[in-house]
């Protein structure tokens, strides 16, 4: 970018030493021809002038021709550039940014199964088009850090996501085996939601959190959280965005 900058200020300044060059007039010697009073000058006695540049230019017109054409794509080059960046800093600042909270687990009636959820926002400045959602299949494991080695099904949904909105999904339901409740067992609801940002299409902000099996509260009714917000991290990996 700088080399650019400079190469632009190099044929700025060739092309105004060429127009100096072509309106300078050299010192004249029309004087020293002139007739006594009273004598017309003739066609004979009128010399032109020579001018020193233009004879230059005109001896040298594949060089100079050259050396123009070489800065003018240059230039060209760098004002593609600068455009480009514009829309790019245009693109960052504007754009919309899902990113994926942790929505807790809530219990179904009495015990018969949990709903996993997420919170997707958008903290972006422009509308989430097309929102989609996919949920991994639930992992319990003793490891607190886990990273899924391949993606989910499909996402499903199709959702516009206003600026400064939210919205909560739930994952299938899930029945978490009695021997997991209150040991050293991580459970990670994991998954990846796909959007267009208002500039680019298929981006992908994928989401793991973990919780601590060994929080999980006693299911006291409908809509009970499963676990407190203590129990609930983001995982260290996977939470990632393009």
């Amino acid at each position: 970018m700088i080399i650019g900058r400079w190469v632009a200020a190099g044929f700025v300044l060739l092309v105004i030493f060429v127009a100096v060059g072509i309106y300078w007039e050299p010192p004249s010697t029309l004087s020293a021809l002139q007739p006594p009073p009273g004598q017309p000058i003739t066609d004979a006695e009128v010399q032109k002038e020579p001018h020193p540049f233009i004879d230059l230019l005109n001896d040298n017109d594949g060089a100079v021709l050259a050396i123009l054409t070489f800065f003018l794509v240059i230039f060209t080059a760098v004002l593609a550039d600068v455009g480009h960046q514009q829309i790019r800093q245009t693109e960052i600042l504007q754009r919309a940014y899902l990113w994926i909270d942790i929505g807790n687990i809530r219990a179904l009636t009495g015990e018969d199964g949990f709903v996993p959820r997420i919170i997707i926002r958008n903290a972006g400045r422009h509308p989430a088009e097309n929102v989609a959602w996919a949920f991994g299949e639930p992992h319990f494991t003793s490891n607190n850090v886990w990273r899924p080695d391949k993606y989910p099904d499909a996402p499903t949904g199709s959702v516009t996501l206003a600026p400064g909105a939210e919205m909560t999904h739930g994952a299938p339901v899930l029945h978490i085996p009695s021997e997991h409740r209150g040991q050293s067992v991580y459970l990670y609801i994991w998954g990846y939601v796909t959007y267009d940002d208002g500039f680019r299409t298929g981006r992908i902000a994928r989401f793991s959190h973990r919780y601590n099996m060994k929080l999980i509260r006693p299911v006291e009714g409908l809509g009970r959280r499963a676990f407190p917000k203590m129990a609930a991290r983001f995982s260290r990996d996977y939470n990632e965005s393009t």
